[in-house]
């Protein structure tokens, strides 16, 4: 067994982390993984070679669009 520490995307947003296992799976209604969420977690990493994925997930979230109330605070 090896120590560990869990953080959420909000509180790892501009840490760097050596190694990361990241759960980016479809989590359960009514719940929504975001774009950025998933950039913030798969960025927090110091290199690609040092990022795990937890369990198989759906290609199509990094297909969807920023969510309608971030587009509008971009315009």
């Amino acid at each position: 067994m090896t120590a560990a520490y869990a953080f959420t995307d909000y509180c790892a947003q501009g840490q760097t982390i050596p190694y990361v296992l990241i759960d980016i799976a479809t989590p359960p209604a009514p719940l929504n993984l975001s774009l950025f969420s998933l950039y913030v977690a798969l960025s927090c990493s110091s290199e690609q070679s040092s990022i795990r994925l937890l369990r198989d997930f759906d290609a199509k979230l990094f297909m969807r669009s920023h969510s309608p109330s971030l587009l509008q605070k971009d315009d």
